[in-house]
């Protein structure tokens, strides 16, 4: 960060430099062929490597070594707090975090010692740099979705809650990029919830979509046409979602289609199956020995000979003497 120092040793063979730098107020270090390098949220080891490849450009082979001096050494810390699981081994649970290079949230989130089971991963809060986020940690690590794995920075702040704190969790199924059990802290409307749940798929038909509450014995359904909430933004429609709807986006007339292959795929398939048998047996149509020979001449051809020469006439001369 601003005002740290950084001590950086710079061998080309066997010729040695050392340069002692001041980290400026926008963050960024100049020294030999290095000009205004953003240093922020790198670590020693970072830095060597992002300045032998700058470097090698230059020279054959260099060699860097970043290093800050003891008595301007700061920890790069980030924190943890919420439904983290404490183990036997230290440091784990909620506390605070030394910094160790390039590292996603799931992978200081298992060094800190995991989740508890009553975490809901579906809202972690970060706080950064003053400003709040919430992430989705869930989806990366039970659906390989890592969008919102972030990487961890220095001063991060992670609030992982627990469903009990959790005031709405709302079903979302049928044609949608990611249907499940959605769990919300706040209000949320129809909209959010389908937006939440990836939106409508190709196969969706955003004219009907239905919401389902009440007890099983006594449901109670509402047809909603999300086509008037968002292309003609009428938000009478984009109604409140109660804690344990269900909301179920049915398919259009390509979804239909596409069920209909699927079921009636196989039928096909073995119905082609003699010509597809035939193709892949057969000799082919046109090469090798010829399937059919030519016709005999007919009775009626008449077959002619070439004609011989006239014989010659008999001598009647006399014969020489």
């Amino acid at each position: 960060g601003s005002k740290d120092k950084l001590s950086i040793t710079f061998w080309v063979g066997l010729e040695e430099k050392e340069y002692e730098v001041l980290v400026s107020p926008q963050n960024t270090v100049s020294f030999s062929y290095i000009k205004n390098f953003n240093v922020t949220g790198f670590t020693p080891t970072e830095l060597e490597e992002e300045f032998t490849a700058q470097l090698s450009k230059v020279f054959r082979d260099p060699f860097i070594k970043v290093e800050i001096p003891d008595n301007f050494k700061r920890a790069y810390t980030l924190s943890i707090f919420g439904a983290v699981r404490s183990l036997a081994r230290q440091p784990t649970g909620p506390g605070i975090y030394a910094l160790y290079g390039k590292e996603r949230f799931s992978e200081f989130l298992a060094r800190a010692g995991g989740h508890l089971e009553i975490a809901d991963l579906t809202h972690v809060r970060l706080i950064r740099d003053r400003k709040t986020y919430f992430l989705n940690i869930f989806d990366a690590l039970f659906r390989s979705d890592f969008r919102q794995d972030v990487i961890v920075e220095d001063g991060d702040v992670f609030f992982i809650p627990s469903k009990a704190e959790i005031k709405n969790r709302v079903f979302v199924m049928g044609e949608v990029a990611r249907p499940g059990l959605f769990n919300f802290d706040k209000d949320i409307s129809l909209l959010e919830a389908v937006i939440s749940a990836g939106g409508p798929t190709v196969y969706g038909k955003a004219r009907q979509v239905l919401v389902i509450r009440g007890s099983v014995e006594r449901p109670e359904t509402i047809k909603v046409d999300l086509t008037e909430i968002y292309q003609r933004g009428d938000f009478r429609k984009n109604i409140p979602l109660n804690s344990g709807d269900v909301v179920f986006v049915s398919k259009n007339i390509m979804g239909r289609i596409r069920n209909l292959v699927r079921a009636f795929g196989p039928f096909l398939q073995i119905a082609q199956l003699p010509s597809n048998f035939y193709d892949s047996t057969a000799l082919p149509r046109y090469s090798g020995f010829p399937f059919r020979r030519d016709p005999a001449p007919s009775v009626e051809q008449i077959i002619t000979t070439p004609q011989l020469p006239p014989a010659a006439a008999p001598w009647q001369g006399q014969s020489a003497k």
